[in-house]
């Protein structure tokens, strides 16, 4: 059988002929990074790739980030990284993805290749099989990868792993037998320059037909998948429990995604049954700093949680893997082993009513010291600078000097 021309050796990579050569490279010196993902659209693993690669580009590395296009990628060519279109976002491109993949691997000459995602990573390990090269291939694990036999001969890890939290880690280590030695713990940093306390802007208010300082009102960005949005029911299922006891509460619902039309209808349906605009579903959007001002209280979990708390807000944790309530220094512990992701069972929504409203009832002095304890455990515990640091040291292992 003739090979496809995809898998025929290109010259030019790095190849290696018997044994592994690489790079000198000494501490210190910048690196040129390939990032992978499917898509730079809405969600937390993107908005990961964003910050690491704003951050990285700051400490005089050089960073491609590669995906099937989105809201992100637009982004980071604003910030002048570079970006690179390629079919990763689906299985039934691979044979188109990895070609691709070769020929920018032979073009830019990258140091380390860092894959966020399952089928972005298995890409690249075919195109750096096929062409012989190099280069050493990392990942980043966001979450506990579905696993069953056929996947588990698809998954490829590199030769090192970030795991976004102890949970996610335990969860590599136990279903997919890699070594304690090949997996390290990194973070969700959050840029606190960028995600921080400060007013409502009003040209955004007006724009969205809001008012007032957003002291009765909450925000929750959330991806809206059917696999990823059972807290935003559960939340929009408490609502009317809600305006019972908070006649003025309103919540700000960002977010997109394959299930944002039925998520739209239930808003909807609370909103003529209050009689007024409670719910605002504003779709996904880029501008989630200054989207977050106008808020008094964040709903979420994961890095839009983490992005509230940066903005000094006081956060009540609820998305599709659990529910923890509001967060103070008694949850820290069972948070920061999820990457703030639960992964419990969501309540009724009744009970999250309740939370919502106690919440809410708190004296404004007791939420703004709430939300001042927030941001100092993002600035201490969860910054970008810690994740790029991370990152970091992973690259300059992978990439070892020549004896």
């Amino acid at each position: 059988m003739r090979q496809p021309a995809f898998l025929k050796k290109a010259p030019g990579c790095r190849f290696r002929e018997g044994g592994r050569k690489r790079m000198r490279r000494n501490e210190g010196i910048p690196v040129k990074i390939l990032m992978l993902n499917t898509k730079m659209s809405i969600g937390g693993a993107e908005t990961h790739i964003l910050a690491l690669s704003r951050a990285l580009k700051a400490r005089g590395h050089t960073v491609t980030v590669g995906s099937a296009g989105g809201v992100y990628a637009d982004e980071l060519q604003k910030d002048g990284i570079g970006t690179v279109i390629l079919p990763l976002d689906g299985r039934m491109k691979l044979l188109r993805a990895v070609p691709e993949l070769r020929k920018l691997m032979k073009k830019e000459n990258f140091d380390v290749i860092h894959a966020h995602g399952r089928l972005p990573a298995f890409a690249a390990s075919l195109a750096l099989k096929y062409n012989k090269c190099n280069i050493p291939l990392v990942t980043t694990a966001h979450l506990n990868f579905r696993t069953d036999p056929l996947l588990r001969k698809v998954t490829v890890w590199g030769e090192r792993t970030l795991a976004v939290s102890p949970a996610v880690r335990d969860y590599l280590l136990t279903e997919y037998g890699i070594s304690p030695d090949a997996v390290e713990n990194t973070v969700n940093g959050v840029d606190t320059d960028l995600f921080r306390p400060g007013k409502p802007d009003e040209a955004l208010l007006s724009a969205l037909g809001l008012a007032g300082n957003g002291e009765n009102r909450a925000i929750m960005v959330s991806r809206l998948d059917k696999n990823a949005d059972a807290g935003v029911h559960t939340v929009l299922d408490a609502l009317p429990e809600i305006l019972k006891a908070l006649p003025r509460f309103e919540l700000i619902l960002c977010g997109g995604g394959d299930d944002e039309e039925a998520i739209r209808e239930k808003a909807y349906a609370v909103n003529r049954a209050a009689g007024r605009k409670a719910v605002l579903p504003i779709g996904p959007r880029t501008d989630i700093p200054a989207l977050l001002k106008l808020a008094s209280v964040g709903l979420g979990v994961s890095r839009a949680a983490m992005e509230e708390m940066a903005c000094g807000k006081p956060v009540i944790l609820i998305g599709p893997q659990g529910y923890l309530g509001i967060f103070d220094e008694t949850k820290e512990k069972a948070a920061a082993g999820t990457n703030f992701c639960c992964m419990n069972a969501l309540p009724e929504p009744k009970t999250v009513a309740e939370e919502i409203v106690k919440l809410f009832s708190l004296p404004q002095s007791e939420r703004d010291r709430r939300g001042a304890e927030n941001r100092r455990l993002i600035e201490r515990e969860y910054s970008v600078g810690r994740m790029a640091d991370d990152a970091e040291r992973l690259y300059r292992f992978v990439v070892k000097s020549e004896p």
